[in-house]
């Protein structure tokens, strides 16, 4: 039976369960989530990365390009910030550490956060770089993810690369990249 608005408040709200729910207050000295981890989360250098990634790419990543590794909980945040100049996600970050999970559903908090601050970056003109993994096929939120990006090195038409622009340095590493994992599964 549902309950009356004749004053039975605990009823009402157990049954609404979390919906009822007041949103947590923003605090009033403006402080982020970055405040308290600290600057080590934000570009001091313009220009920079923000990574989802793999400690393959980690490892690779060309030391003389500076780069900030997207923390969950805090990617929103990093986005915002303007000395980042593009998002990376990379697809094997999605199968170990703090990104585990993101593409496969089961962590639709996680995708729903780096579909975000793709969203951020894109808005303000900044780029998103999908680098794909061999390793394993789609999963539920792959096509979603993916559609935050400005880039898909899974996915670049012949016809991009026929006018033999010049590449960034990052696009040609990651292009290198995804073409050193694919001939190692074969």
């Amino acid at each position: 039976m549902p309950a009356q608005a004749n004053g039975d408040v605990g009823r009402l709200l157990e049954l609404l369960g979390r919906s009822s729910t007041p949103p947590v207050k923003k605090n009033n000295f403006g402080l982020g989530f970055g405040n308290f981890l600290g600057e080590a989360m934000f570009p001091k250098m313009e220009n920079a990365s923000l990574l989802v990634a793999s400690s393959q790419l980690k490892e690779l990543w060309p030391k003389e390009t500076p780069f900030v590794f997207g923390v969950p909980g805090l990617l929103e945040e990093q986005a915002h910030h303007e000395n980042f100049s593009r998002l990376i996600l990379d697809e094997e970050a999605f199968y170990s550490g703090p990104w585990l999970g993101a593409d496969s559903g089961s962590q639709r908090h996680l995708a729903k956060e780096l579909f975000e601050a793709g969203r951020i970056f894109r808005a303000s003109g900044r780029a998103v770089l999908f680098v794909p993994s061999p390793t394993s096929g789609p999963k539920f939120d792959s096509s979603y993810l993916k559609s935050t990006c400005t880039g898909d090195l899974s996915n670049i038409p012949s016809e991009d690369l026929e006018e033999g622009a010049p590449q960034s340095d990052i696009w040609n590493f990651l292009s290198l990249l995804v073409e050193k994992r694919f001939d190692e599964k074969k």
